[in-house]
């Protein structure tokens, strides 16, 4: 019935706080029209298979959004989750190539996140699938990433442009010494590899100002802006 709503959330560069690009969240319109949280209706599309439909149409939503914006506009970018299900999906990454193609848009304005747990757990398929999307011209963005197991050493196979570094480690960075310590290991690396990272749930200006000397590159919270 076509009730996905896309919302969006800004991500914005430590150095000047210029804003980057937005992660597109989904929201869903009831029949009378109130928001539903996607922590009620995501769980129920993984539980009876449709969250990869749920997908194709965040994706196709959102590229179409970004195809539509004005000139003024040209350098905004989006990032669109992606579910563990559907990494290495054929049929997900036909619709991605599709809908960049026929968009017309600059593949680069678009990331894909992939959380780090569900890329881990199907390593061939997240490898194949990363290699074909970056191919495209397309970015790969590690989401939830320092939560896994042994974190560090998958990114010798998963070739992503962007860290997301999992928010557990940032809410409270600021008063959290071994938080710190792991955050600025985990920047270190990126950076060697070529990456750039993201710190999620900024919520203040203490935790901002210290993933900013942590030397992290982007940051995403409340402390920037509300979805």
């Amino acid at each position: 019935q076509d009730r996905l709503q896309l919302a969006f959330q800004q991500i914005g560069s430590v150095s000047g706080g210029q804003i980057h690009h937005y992660e597109v969240l989904a929201r869903m319109r009831d029949k009378n029209g109130a928001l539903i949280s996607p922590a009620k209706f995501i769980p129920t599309a993984e539980q009876f298979g449709l969250i990869q439909r749920v997908d194709q149409q965040i994706i196709s939503k959102a590229i179409r959004f970004l195809a539509d914006l004005p000139p003024n506009h040209s350098q905004i970018g989006l990032a669109i989750n992606l579910s563990g299900m559907s990494v290495g999906n054929r049929e997900l990454y036909d619709r991605i190539e599709r809908e960049v193609r026929e968009s017309g848009i600059e593949p680069k304005r678009v990331t894909f996140e992939i959380t780090e747990p569900a890329a881990c757990e199907q390593l061939n398929n997240a490898v194949e699938f990363i290699h074909k999307v970056r191919q495209l011209g397309c970015r790969i963005s590690l989401d939830d990433f320092g939560v896994g197991f042994s974190s560090f050493s998958y990114l010798k196979h998963l070739r992503a442009d962007i860290l997301k570094i999992d928010g557990s480690f940032i809410r409270d960075i600021h008063n959290n010494s071994a938080d710190q310590l792991f955050v600025k290991a985990l920047v270190d690396v990126a950076r060697g590899m070529g990456m750039r990272t993201i710190a999620e749930f900024v919520e203040n200006e203490q935790v901002y100002e210290r993933v900013r000397i942590l030397g992290v590159y982007y940051v995403q919270g409340y402390y920037l802006g509300q979805p």
